[in-house]
């Protein structure tokens, strides 16, 4: 009865995380690798103690082959030599933290950064200690990280990881209203992987609060081809052609973004700004987006 009990409990924390992480994408207005690192990763604290719970055993290890699988790009060969194995264990376990205690996190990554020896070890290392910078508040301290980050990992060509520092660091910079350096890093983040569909969004907003639906549009546009169950660029999309008083376009976004985890009534209190235009849009039922 107990496990039973428990197994509940850890069904509506999930509804919860799932919940805040589509709260916390309306509120910042983008999508950072933290937001997705912090949901990611407390589903697999949460499937730990599932399994746990289950088999009375840790879940730890599952937790550091979630955190391989997810993150790999980012990980890539960092502490990968086979004499090397415990820096590996213990970079996942930071990462595996990180979502429950950033500032723990931060400490252990800091550690690690004085093991680093390779060029993918700088590069890894200092990325998460950009990620963990931003999510404490560390503003400042996390751009330093990304920068020096990004210069190990030209080193190696490492071009998927260089696209997430840059959409990170334009994010950053689009929150301090320097929007120059905010799309030059976007532009940059496009560039070295033009499959970075948060790249595309990210950028796409920065247009959209700008008033530039024409370039807004198109970016959004890519951002959902390349990630179609984003609600967040269908809303961005919803909200441009209200702007450009498109009614059936944007009643077609309407649908796609809430049909895709978008909470109804916020996108439509968003829409209340363009009063120009008479939308009355159907309520659909909300759902968590698919992964």
């Amino acid at each position: 009865m107990r496990k039973k009990i428990a197994l509940i409990l850890i069904g509506v924390l999930i509804a919860l995380m799932i919940t805040l992480f589509i709260h916390s994408v309306i509120v910042n207005g983008g999508v950072t690798s933290t937001a997705a690192l912090r949901l990611t990763l407390s589903l697999a604290i949460t499937i730990s103690s599932i399994v746990k719970i289950v088999t009375g055993t840790g879940g730890m290890s599952l937790a550091r082959r979630t955190v391989e699988k997810q993150y790999a790009d980012i990980i890539g060969k960092a502490f990968a030599e086979p004499d090397r194995k415990r820096l590996r264990k213990k970079l996942t376990e930071a990462i595996y933290i990180f979502s429950t205690n950033s500032k723990g996190a931060l400490l252990r990554f800091e550690k690690l950064q004085k093991k680093c020896a390779t060029a993918d070890d700088y590069s890894t290392v200092l990325t998460f200690i950009g990620l963990t910078n931003t999510n404490i508040g560390n503003i400042d301290m996390a751009i330093a990280a990304y920068r020096e980050a990004d210069k190990y990992a030209q080193q190696t060509e490492r071009h998927k990881l260089r696209s997430t520092i840059l959409s990170n660091l334009g994010l950053i910079y689009a929150n301090k209203g320097e929007n120059g350096k905010a799309m030059s890093c976007y532009d940059q983040a496009i560039e070295c992987d033009k499959q970075n569909a948060y790249a595309y969004g990210n950028s796409a907003s920065l247009y959209f609060r700008s008033g530039d639906y024409g370039n807004a549009i198109p970016r959004c546009e890519k951002a959902l081809e390349i990630k179609s169950n984003e609600y967040h660029f269908a809303a961005t999309l919803c909200l441009c052609y209200c702007a450009l008083q498109k009614r059936q376009e944007a009643e077609k976004y309407y649908n796609i973004a809430v049909n895709n985890g978008q909470n109804a009534d916020q996108l439509k209190n968003a829409m209340e700004r363009y009063k120009n235009i008479d939308i009355t849009l159907p309520d659909v039922p909300q759902s968590p987006a698919e992964s």
